[in-house]
């Protein structure tokens, strides 16, 4: 009997680790060709086309607070741990979500470029305790998203399982088909010459890109949870490198870019941060790290989140003759 009684303690603990619900997500399928475009033109938005993807069901676990980005490819943040963070985190409480989405977006960026020299601060640190070896940090983008299908946003959640970017990427395929957004702050610390093709061909500046998404939602996250794949459990012969592209505002150029899609595979093991606050955050690499939108029909919860993207760059030590001379 004692024997028996210690096995059934052994399964609970084993089905706390894991999240209630039923999730799906899509993968791409198995035929897809490397390099295809996946995006189609629906009531003027870029969309992923539906019939390249298959919706499959995954077992969600909770991600422990143990995970690294070097080890896992992402890790947990508390930015509520600092004070100076914390005050910008309230200031997003008292905005009134449901009136108007585009609004609350400037109010949104308005708060974070008040405190952009705190959030800059916070991940400076992080980055050297992680041992990145960087000069400068630029955090470029803030995407915000709501899921609540009442409320008209730009920006839905990607429900494919996917990787920001193709890692082979030179620095100059990774800038250029978004120097219209993030030019200015790349100049601040640059110079003008980031807008000369050739200066992204000298060395390799960006050594270190990562996503930050921060939860927004009050009190906790019930559903469309963001999810990831442990990359100790992630085979890299899953990656179908697709065509990716963006929205450009006004100037005619490449808005095009390669990203990595997932397909499907039952020895991966997809994790999430269980009942998530507002303020808590994943960090994990643009170029390594599979993740997707997951979604739950056991209830209609809507999550409100927003995404920035870290730059670390090394540029200090690229002497200036060697810049000119290659620039020329």
């Amino acid at each position: 009997m004692v024997k028996t009684r210690k096995k059934k303690a052994i399964r609970k603990n084993k089905t706390r680790k894991c999240v209630k619900g039923k999730y799906k997500i899509n993968f791409i399928k198995n035929n897809i060709k490397n390099y295809t475009s996946l995006y189609i033109l629906k009531k003027g938005k870029m969309i992923l086309n539906p019939n390249y993807l298959v919706s499959k069901g995954v077992k969600l676990h909770n991600m422990p607070s143990s995970f690294t980005l070097n080890k896992n490819g992402v890790q947990l943040l508390n930015l509520n741990k600092s004070e100076n963070l914390k005050k910008c985190f309230n200031k997003f409480k008292i905005i009134d979500t449901k009136r108007n989405s585009r609004n609350f977006r400037k109010c949104i960026r308005r708060y974070l470029k008040e405190y952009m020299n705190e959030f800059i601060k916070y991940f400076k640190k992080w980055g050297n305790q992680i041992g990145i070896d960087y000069d400068d940090l630029v955090i470029v983008d803030s995407v915000y998203r709501n899921t609540d299908k009442k409320v008209s946003s730009p920006f839905r959640s990607v429900s494919a399982a996917h990787i920001d970017f193709d890692p082979y990427m030179t620095d100059y395929a990774f800038i250029y088909p978004f120097i219209d957004r993030w030019g200015e702050k790349l100049e601040k610390i640059l110079g003008k010459e980031i807008y000369n093709k050739n200066y992204w061909k000298i060395g390799n500046p960006i050594v270190k890109v990562c996503n930050v998404w921060i939860s927004l939602t009050e009190p906790t996250i019930k559903n469309d949870a963001l999810i990831f794949c442990d990359l100790q459990k992630f085979n890299t012969k899953q990656i179908v490198p697709y065509i990716a592209s963006r929205r450009v505002s006004g100037k005619k150029r490449n808005d095009k870019f390669i990203a990595q899609a997932i397909k499907y595979s039952a020895n991966n093991k997809w994790h999430t941060k269980q009942n998530m606050k507002m303020g808590e955050a994943y960090i994990f690499d643009s170029f390594k790290t599979p993740h997707a939108s997951a979604h739950t029909n056991a209830n209609d919860c809507s999550r409100q989140s927003i995404e920035c993207r870290l730059l670390f760059i090394k540029h200090k030590s690229i002497p200036k003759r060697v810049n000119k001379y290659y620039i020329l």
